[in-house]
């Protein structure tokens, strides 16, 4: 639907040629680099934040991210255009999904983290 003129694979900007990563190779090296990130986030997440409960903590943690690469990441590396030239089509899109993806790491952190301590073995009667 052409939300935003981020291309899948920003992410691996610094390792392929833009022109690369526009074709249908480059997209799939685009999600798998978005996917190896997605996992390091959230076991950082998870050492970090996992006693949070709600969804705040996680929409956060996915503002935070989406702050870190566009704003400061993004014109030191090339990943993205910069955000004056990106247009508010392309902002609140990609903010939007790095909101959900921070939600997404956010809630299975903590219900991981719950249903971890329920499935623990309460202490024995002596």
């Amino acid at each position: 639907m052409r939300f935003t003129v981020v291309i899948p694979g920003f992410l691996a900007e610094p390792f392929f040629k833009n022109s690369f990563l526009k074709t249908q190779p480059g997209y799939y090296i685009g999600w798998l680099f978005f996917i190896v990130f997605s996992i390091i986030a959230s076991m950082l997440y998870t050492l970090l934040f996992r006693k949070l409960r709600g969804p705040w903590p996680g929409m956060l943690y996915g503002i935070v991210w989406w702050a870190v690469i566009f704003c400061v990441l993004a014109p030191w590396f090339a990943l993205a255009p910069p955000l004056q030239r990106l247009g508010w089509t392309s902002i609140i899109s990609e903010f939007c999904l790095f909101l959900l993806w921070g939600l997404f790491i956010g809630y299975t952190a903590a219900t991981e983290y719950t249903e971890d301590r329920l499935r623990e073995p309460k202490e024995a009667p002596v």
